[in-house]
Parts: structure tokens; sequence; C-alpha cells
């Protein structure tokens, strides 16, 4: 019987590794392919335990790294027209 119980759990186990043969990508893959991410952030929205995954994790610091750029160069940009080039 515990034989029989350790050979399902070997074949749920390949069997479910298998469902995820997506490739996982960079953060500067998702930082330089803006349609992409998005696509990603969707389905990791909905999937459960998506956060764990290597996509849905890079794809988020992605996110955040380029909310970061964005924010950084509207800064200078508005101290640029306050107090010139």
């Amino acid at each position: 019987m515990a034989k029989q119980i350790n050979s399902f759990a070997v074949i749920a186990l390949l069997t479910l590794s298998a469902c995820n043969e997506e490739e996982n990508r960079t953060v500067e893959f998702y930082l330089q392919n803006t349609d992409v991410r998005a696509e990603v952030l969707a389905k990791c929205e909905v999937a459960d335990g998506s956060v764990l995954e290597a996509n849905c994790k890079n794809a988020l610091e992605a996110k955040a790294q380029s909310a970061e750029t964005t924010a950084r160069e509207k800064n200078l940009s508005d101290m640029n027209n306050l107090f010139g080039d």
C-alpha cells in the first residue's frame, strides 16, 4: 500500500511539473517586452499559487522597476522645468 502511495505521489509530481513547461524569463526581458509582461501579470492574478512562479515574480519585479524609473524620470523632468538644465 505504501509503495502504491509513493508511486502515485511521484506520478502526480511529474504530471504537475509537466504542466508548467513555460520558459522562465528574466526581469530584463519583461522590462523590454511590456505587452508580454502585461499578459503574464494578468495570468498571475487569476492563477492559484502563481506568485511563487518565476515568471510572475520576474514580471512583478519588472513592473516595479519600470514604475520606479518612470517616477525618477518625471521628477528629473519636473526639476529641469523648475530650475533649468
